[in-house]
């Protein structure tokens, strides 16, 4: 049964580049779960691989995170980005990177920064910053513009 790269990247949210080094790199380890045409980018697989795409729809996969300046992709625990070198910008809320793209807000009182929809949801519940515990209307939370630059 054939299955394109794309319907896979969007199964898994890792881009198709990725997708297509994975595959390769999978085919050259185990041939017998089939065949990738890399023209195409349709991977053929056999009844094996089946169980290997179950896997990666796992809802214990990981989120795959770009660097929020540059756009390029990270490891979650990264502290600088391996391409830009700037610090990698954290969530005050959930504690994960923000990736490229992905809406920002800032307290007003300290300019700690958080997913926008993070930091909105602890400040209607907590009626606080989350850093500087400081009283915080829903208002204070600033949203930030989103980049406009295109990844590399």
């Amino acid at each position: 049964m054939p299955v394109t790269v794309q319907c896979i990247a969007q199964l898994t949210n890792i881009p198709a580049l990725e997708i297509e080094k994975v595959l390769a790199y999978i085919i050259q380890q185990q041939p017998h779960l089939g065949k990738y045409h890399k023209l195409e980018q349709v991977f053929i697989r056999n009844k094996e691989s089946q169980k290997m795409l179950d896997e990666l729809r796992s809802p214990l996969q990981l989120k795959h995170y770009t660097c929020y300046n540059c756009g390029l992709p990270i490891e979650q625990n990264t502290k600088s980005c391996p391409d830009c070198n700037k610090a990698i910008l954290v969530c005050s809320v959930c504690k994960l990177p923000i990736s490229f793209g992905e809406t920002v807000g800032s307290c007003s009182l300290c300019e700690t920064k958080g997913h926008l929809i993070h930091m909105q949801e602890w400040v209607k519940t907590q009626g606080k910053c989350p850093v500087c515990l400081q009283a915080l209307p829903i208002e204070g939370i600033v949203p930030e513009e989103i980049h406009k630059a295109k990844k590399k």
